[in-house]
């Protein structure tokens, strides 16, 4: 609706919200479009959880400012890899994106 421009100036505002928000520890990776992987190493899955939390409520405070004629939307999912044992990358991934469509249909029936 916006065009790519604005899409752009939007994907990059999530991305300083996000590094604002974590430590320089946390990988932030694009995975491809608006989506994101981070990880966070030596952290709990409880204090992931709380990270994403902030980032999502800096997001819904830019939200608030009507600065920008549209809501965005921000979902997400966290895994918490174990420690023993092992676990194949596309399985994370697998996860974490059930996860965060888990969120995003609690998001929705929220509306």
């Amino acid at each position: 609706t916006y065009g790519h421009t604005e899409g752009d100036r939007l994907i990059e505002f999530i991305v300083s919200a996000i590094k604002s928000s974590v430590s320089d520890s946390v990988s932030v990776s694009r995975i491809g479009g608006d989506e994101f992987l981070l990880i966070f190493p030596n952290c709990t899955q409880s204090e992931a959880e709380d990270t994403m939390r902030r980032i999502t409520e800096r997001l819904d405070e830019f939200d608030r400012s009507k600065l920008k004629p549209y809501r965005h939307q921000f979902s997400y999912g966290t895994f918490q890899v174990p420690r023993l044992g092992r676990i194949d990358a596309n399985e994370v991934l697998r996860i974490v994106d059930k996860e965060m469509y888990l969120d995003k249909s609690r998001k929705r029936q929220l509306q």
